[in-house]
């Protein structure tokens, strides 16, 4: 409880020190995070009591003792997601493997010993990284036009190997490993032995070369094993053995082998979802699984395969799959944040859609065919209503509804909406939004009647609107959809004679005679002609990203002045999110650009180099406004980003100060959070003196939640120990509230 006598002060000194605020510039931003799919295993590998895991969304660790799992991205250190390969060396080295051709070493605690950037820096197009294998303190990595060995105790490369005999230069690797003391390798034209007692790897002489040759083909080599006398070779289409010189076909015409391997002296080779094991030269199906097998690893009683969906691991009495918590797969195609701060992914459309995730901050649930009464997985797009319902729109089965707990699917079947003009039944929809007297606006990707929007009343009866004095062909397709504060609907022509329209109805949606129609393109002034995002800022000007730039409409009730945003010239634009401070957040296939309100500034520039970000391609940007988190949808999994854009607090209650105490030695900022909106902030010593404000410009407050302090003085140098008082309060200095922090220097 603050007392009379502390606010009295308080109100004193308001009132000697306060000053205009005047200007915000840019500040920081905190934490990063990554959030993808672990399912999609490419490899993995065994180290006491722990399994190393490599997919396509970055590596986790599983203890097998206390089953729990430590997940490694690009936020954890590693500089790829999109993981190919793993070993682990006499010492404990994790050797890692990317897709663009990345090599990182890191210890036994998730620690980057290394990253080693060779591969990836060699000029050649695909530099995938195939495999890698120890031997001794060497490591052999394979990858798309070599393979190199490296010393597990300097992380230097030793040697390189670019031709192999008589094949080509720079021809793709499949795997490598030493047999019998020299290295043999699969690849795209066959298998490579290296010669005995050569003392390089380099010469291409020092290398015998076994094309595989059929009568009608010559498969690629995936990978290599010695077997009694013989090296057995698993490739797209079937299986070889090599004896003496000579490559032989064996088995398994016509079928790609994923994997080869040797246990306790049997041969076993994985097709598609069956294991399979050689027996008195003959073989029989040793497992079969549910999906396919990408690899396998066979130990006593316990069998691990690498599948699509996990890493499956199955005893005598036991089958499950093991993996994180997480989203099914990496394709985020678009994302809405609702008031609670929970995110709601739309999968994908199409054969791409896994249905529909929700993701409350620390857990996912996945909503599909198989818990829900879904007509399929399709869900391309979402859109959580500030009235708490949840629309999830479907490509070829209209919409889905979650209201209460409950889901709700309309279709063809029981609306009167139409699907498209080659199967009326396929109903897409592109976008939706609740206009403010509760109404459903939808939008019809491609329109059999060519109606592309339509409204679901409050009382469930709907109304279908064709754009008047407005040509529509049979090929044209709709996408992208907002309402303004006029009531205007806005929507984009995706594929066809591209613009931009807009409709009113003038409060009369049953009487069609009164609308408003109208169409803007490039003549007019719009920098692209596809519309690919649509925004309203908290002044109410419309915002419009397409294939070429950023535009912007001051006054939607004028929409014939068009302004264009020339820091995002000819930029291809997916997305924009409007944030608390009205600072746009524009996605981009070139990355993210956090801009000023009025777009003239580019505050921070993310993409996959300067930032944790997998991909430069962003496909959505959702928001939370309670917490200040942006979150960033793409095809390689979604990443978030704290911010100081926190929505404000309506009045003041209570601010708070962390961290506590405030250790200026850490070299950390002091975070003032509870403010209402356009706060001023003063710092006061315990004796009454002004240390800073925010009109100094030494509190730096950008007008949301939060406001940061350097623990500095106004002339810079850092404030002595001791305990100090925070003051904030609104622009007339009506409203207030203080708060204590003690200070260490």
């Amino acid at each position: 409880m603050k007392s009379s006598k502390n606010i009295g002060f308080t109100l004193l000194l308001i009132q000697l020190f306060l000053l205009i605020f005047t200007n915000l510039s840019f500040s920081q931003f905190n934490e990063w995070k990554n959030y993808t799919s672990l399912n999609s295993t490419s490899d993995f590998t065994f180290y006491e009591d722990n399994i190393w895991v490599t997919t396509n969304g970055g590596l986790y660790k599983f203890n097998k003792t206390d089953s729990t799992y430590s997940v490694f991205r690009k936020t954890e250190g590693l500089k790829s997601q999109v993981l190919t390969a793993i070993a682990i060396s006499n010492k404990g080295n994790i050797w890692i493997g990317s897709q663009e051709g990345y090599i990182i070493v890191m210890n036994q605690n998730g620690e980057i010993l290394k990253n080693i950037f060779d591969i990836y820096n060699f000029d050649n197009e695909q530099k995938r990284i195939n495999s890698i294998r120890i031997s001794g303190d060497s490591v052999l990595v394979a990858y798309d036009f070599g393979i190199s060995i490296l010393s597990d105790n300097s992380l230097e490369f030793i040697e390189t190997a670019m031709k192999f005999g008589d094949f080509n230069m720079k021809s793709k690797v499949n795997y490598a490993e030493k047999i019998d003391g020299k290295i043999c390798l699969a690849n795209v034209e066959g298998i490579a032995i290296q010669k005995a007692n050569t003392s390089t790897i380099s010469d291409p002489e020092s290398w015998d070369s076994f094309p595989i040759t059929t009568s009608s083909s010559a498969p690629i080599a995936f990978k290599l094993t010695k077997f009694g006398s013989k090296t057995y070779i698993s490739t797209e289409n079937g299986l070889y053995f090599y004896e003496n010189g000579i490559v032989t076909y064996l088995a398994f015409s016509g079928y790609s082998l994923s994997d080869i391997s040797v246990y306790e002296n049997e041969l076993y080779v994985a097709i598609g979802k069956k294991l399979y094991k050689m027996q008195n030269s003959e073989f029989i199906v040793a497992e079969q699984l549910t999906t396919n097998i990408i690899k396998f690893n066979l130990q006593s009683e316990e069998n691990y395969f690498a599948t699509s969906e996990g890493l499956y691991f199955i005893n005598p009495t036991l089958s499950e799959i093991i993996f994180p918590n997480g989203p099914t797969t990496n394709l985020f195609n678009s994302i809405s944040v609702d008031g609670d701060g929970i995110v709601w992914v739309g999968s994908g459309d199409d054969t791409f859609g896994r249905g529909i995730y929700k993701f409350d901050g620390e857990n996912w649930t996945i909503y599909n065919k198989s818990n829900q009464d879904f007509y399929s997985n399709s869900y391309h797009n979402v859109y959580a209503a500030k009235s708490g319902t949840k629309y999830f729109n479907n490509w070829g089965y209209g919409f889905t509804t979650l209201q209460n707990g409950n889901f709700k699917n309309f279709t063809t079947s029981n609306t009167s909406l139409v699907g498209i003009t080659t199967a009326p039944n396929f109903l897409v929809i592109s976008n939706s939004k609740e206009d403010n007297a509760g109404n459903l606006w939808v939008l019809n990707y491609w329109s059999a009647e060519h109606k592309p929007l339509s409204v679901m009343k409050s009382d469930s009866s709907w109304v279908h609107f064709e754009p008047q004095n407005i040509s529509i062909s049979d090929e044209d397709r709709f996408d992208q959809l907002i309402i303004d504060q006029n009531g205007t609907k806005w929507f984009g022509m995706f594929i066809g004679n591209n613009g931009l329209f807009y409709f009113n109805d003038n409060n009369s949606i049953d009487n069609l005679n009164d609308d408003t129609w109208g169409i803007l393109t490039t003549s007019d002034g719009l920098s692209g002609p596809v519309i690919q995002a649509l925004a309203l800022d908290n002044y109410g000007q419309l915002w419009i990203g397409t294939n070429s730039g950023v535009n912007i409409i001051s006054d939607p009730s004028y929409p014939e002045v068009i302004s264009e945003v020339y820091a995002l010239k000819n930029f291809n634009v997916t997305s924009i999110y409007v944030d608390p401070l009205n600072r746009k957040w524009i996605g981009t296939s070139d990355g993210i650009y956090y801009v000023s309100s009025d777009g003239f500034t580019v505050y921070a520039q993310f993409d996959s180099k300067n930032s944790p970000l997998a991909t430069n391609s962003i496909l959505s940007i959702g928001y939370d406004e309670k917490n200040g988190i942006a979150y960033f949808a793409s095809d390689f999994g979604m990443s978030s980003l704290s911010t100081e854009a926190i929505l404000p607090k309506s009045t003041f209650s209570e601010i708070s100060t962390y961290p506590a105490p405030f250790v200026l030695s850490k070299n950390e900022n002091l975070t003032i959070d509870g403010l209402i909106a356009n706060s001023q902030v003063k710092i006061f010593d315990i004796t009454g003196n002004l240390i800073n404000s925010s009109e100094e410009g030494t509190i730096y407050s950008p007008g949301g939640r939060v406001a940061i302090w350097d623990g500095k003085k106004a002339n810079g140098e850092k404030v002595d120990s001791g305990i100090y008082l925070v003051v904030a309060y609104n622009s007339e200095g009506k409203e207030i509230s203080v708060t204590k922090i003690a200070v260490l220097k």
